[in-house]
């Protein structure tokens, strides 16, 4: 069986996300179901505030489309880079009830 190139960079752009949004202790959630825009979830988590090693979920879940690739990243900005979104990709983003 022979395997896309692109899988590989999908699954290294997915393991890299997984893996910065874990350093602050934020908990990642791959959309393992088929998706149309929406490749994950993060739950954000905060220290407590009284100083015990106790962490709080905050109830916040940013949605997140992961790009990987460098056909991804040809416009770089001062901040990160500019990505050309196609209109699928900005309604899809305007209709979640989640941050984008």
């Amino acid at each position: 069986m022979i395997i896309d190139s692109n899988h590989d960079t999908d699954r290294r752009g997915v393991s890299l996300v997984s893996l910065r949004v874990s350093e602050p202790g934020w908990l990642f959630r791959e959309q393992q179901v088929s998706d149309v825009g929406i490749d994950a979830h993060l739950e954000v988590v905060d220290d407590s505030a009284d100083g015990t090693s106790a962490r709080n979920a905050t109830g916040r879940l940013p949605a997140m489309q992961i790009k990987s690739g460098p056909s991804f990243f040809r416009y770089p900005t001062d901040t990160g880079w500019w990505f050309p979104c196609k209109p699928p990709t900005r309604t899809t983003g305007a209709a979640t009830p989640y941050p984008w």
